[in-house]
């Protein structure tokens, strides 16, 4: 009986660490910005919690050749968050959903849907 009880909160135990990890926002998110239907460019948010659990992001867009811009969390939680990029006219506001981070992308005049899949991809030459 006490090994039983032992097993079931160990299983549990699993079962929320791996339901937790699932919902984190933090490290690299990447997608494909569509600006036109002839025109796309990768992007990449990196975000990152500092030693004082102060949360930062940067943005890449390396078909630009543009890397570590640096912008602001205005919000993050373990399942959304909301950016601004003030050097490029930038917000950022999405909700993580099957394991892939979707919300609205708006730069300038522009707004349109953004799908972002967690880690980086390599580019293609």
């Amino acid at each position: 009986m006490k090994r039983m009880i032992i097993v079931a909160i160990l299983a549990i135990y699993s079962v929320l660490n791996i339901m937790a990890s699932d919902d984190n926002i933090s490290g690299t998110w990447h997608g494909t910005l569509k600006i036109t239907p002839q025109v796309e460019l990768k992007i990449v948010f990196n975000f990152k919690t500092s030693e004082d659990s102060k949360p930062s992001v940067t943005l890449d867009s390396p078909d630009q050749g543009a890397y570590g811009i640096a912008g602001e969390v205005n919000f993050i939680s373990a399942d959304s968050v909301n950016v601004t990029v003030r050097r490029i006219g930038l917000t950022f506001t999405g909700r993580k959903q099957d394991g892939k981070l979707m919300g609205k992308y708006t730069q300038g005049t522009m707004s349109t849907n953004l799908e972002l899949f967690p880690g980086i991809e390599e580019l293609i030459s």
